[in-house]
């Protein structure tokens, strides 16, 4: 019985022998006379499946916070080392803002804080011109 090469390339899978690509037919067939009796692979492992996050359908709104502006007190120093024209400029801009009924009650409270905080800032840049 005449064997063929490709008889022998699947006897070789069949085996688990690797490396027989590159081979002519006399050393596929030493090859497998070598190897008689190769054992089998072990079978791999499945890996183990991840588990799905599950999250609640509603989630639970937290109430807002209100957002107030509170200037650290260095903060008036450096805002004092602008000229007092673009402090005033700023007040200007933010007294409108305070007045304005078509903005909210945050943004009216937070206009009049941010207001006392440039007139500290516009007292301080003033004592600062009159040093020089």
């Amino acid at each position: 019985m005449v064997v063929t090469i490709c008889d022998l390339i699947s006897e070789a899978k069949k085996r688990g022998i690797k490396g027989y690509s590159g081979l002519r037919k006399a050393q596929i067939q030493a090859l497998l006379n070598k190897n008689k009796a190769v054992p089998a692979p072990p079978a791999r492992e499945k890996p183990k499946k991840k588990k799905k996050l599950v999250l609640p359908k509603t989630i639970p709104k937290l109430p807002a916070k209100r957002i107030t502006y509170k200037p650290p007190e260095d903060d008036v120093t450096n805002m004092a080392k602008r000229s007092v024209t673009y402090l005033n400029k700023l007040l200007l801009k933010l007294q409108t803002l305070a007045d304005n009924q078509g903005t909210t009650m945050g943004e009216r409270e937070n206009a009049r804080n941010r207001i006392e905080f440039v007139k500290k800032a516009k007292l301080l840049a003033q004592q600062n011109k009159k040093k020089k």
